[in-house]
């Protein structure tokens, strides 16, 4: 992919997840770097309404999957009110 980015630019391409739950729907929204350099190749951040999860619960992987099911082992008996800052 040619890309227009800076040096310090990352692009991400985004894809939603729905996790219904007794607490409420969080929204996870795991994202792939097609652009840039990052640590990570993936990144998993869950959200509630219109904030973030504090940086313990996001989830990091080499594949979308991978993040995703890291960011749910992190999130798993845990309330919304306490995943979210």
């Amino acid at each position: 992919m040619k890309n227009n980015i800076k040096g310090d630019e990352i692009l991400i391409k985004i894809e939603h997840f729905e996790y219904k739950r007794e607490d409420g729907t969080l929204l996870i929204k795991v994202g792939e770097v097609i652009a840039g350099i990052s640590s990570n190749k993936y990144i998993a951040v869950p959200t509630f309404l219109m904030s973030e999860a504090r940086e313990e619960f996001i989830g990091y992987g080499e594949t979308s999957e991978d993040a995703l099911f890291a960011c749910l082992v992190k999130i798993k008996n845990v309330t919304a009110s306490e995943i979210i800052e």
